[in-house]
This record gives C-alpha cells, structure tokens and sequence, in this order.
C-alpha cells in the first residue's frame, strides 16, 4: 500500500533547507495548520513502501540537520 506524505515548502526563501516528510494524521493536520497561517505551500508525495520513506528523510536528515563539525579534530 503507497503511504502518503507531505512537507511544507518555503518558495520565499533559498537559504531554508527541505523538511522531513509527515506521514502520521496529527502532524500533517499540523502542516496544513501551518501553510493556511502563514501561507506557506504543502507537498505532497506518495512513497511505495517505507524503506523509500526512510531514505528520502535519512537523506534529508544527513544533509541539512545533522550537526557537522566546523572544523576537523587536532590529533593531540
């Protein structure tokens, strides 16, 4: 079964990065809450099986939430 997700977008902007896509019914009602306040647009995107769900946000996730380091460690 397809399992349907959604993510606000940020078209004013360049410097925001992508969101982690929303499966579950009380944080979509939470995005759309948002995109009516704010005007702000929703995707949305059906995803085939989960394992497509979680590397779509793994990569998300590695590349604009996850802490990196701004410098290299000294070996001491």
């Amino acid at each position: 079964m397809p399992i349907p997700a959604y993510r606000l977008v940020y078209p004013d902007s360049s410097r925001v990065s992508e969101t982690l896509w929303e499966w579950e019914d009380p944080y979509i009602q939470r995005l759309f809450w948002n995109a009516r306040t704010f005007g702000r647009t929703v995707v949305h995107c059906t995803f085939l099986h989960w394992n497509a769900l979680a590397e779509a946000n793994q990569r998300i996730w590695e590349t604009y939430y996850l802490l990196r380091l701004s410098h290299a460690p000294w070996d001491t």
